[in-house]
């Protein structure tokens, strides 16, 4: 009976461990910046890990095309937005061994 009070302090000790290292990590990842180019590198962003666009260059011969323009600035934040996912999805499998917990990201 009083086996299972064992694990299930072990289990809790291992819960609050996991909870300050995916802390630690939120904080690491807001510090990581992610760039984004689209394909013809006309135009180019930085997006930080918290997701707040923090650079955006653009070409000035991208400029002439009002709508091209607005789809190259869309698929370069895009682009620095997968790469975040990426990432983050990363240190999530090490800080939780690969155990899926939604929403926490």
């Amino acid at each position: 009976m009083f086996g299972n009070l064992g694990e299930l302090a072990g289990l809790m000790k291992k819960a609050g461990e996991m909870k300050q290292n995916l802390a630690k990590m939120k904080a690491e990842i807001a510090e990581c910046e992610f760039y984004g180019t689209c394909p013809d590198n006309k135009v180019s962003v930085v997006l930080s890990g918290d997701f707040r666009l923090r650079q955006v260059k653009i070409a000035p011969e991208a400029g002439a095309d009002l709508e091209l323009l607005e789809d190259l600035v869309k698929t370069a934040v895009n682009s620095a937005v997968s790469a975040a996912q990426i990432n983050i999805q990363e240190k999530m499998k090490e800080v939780t061994g690969g155990i899926n917990l939604p929403g926490l990201f």
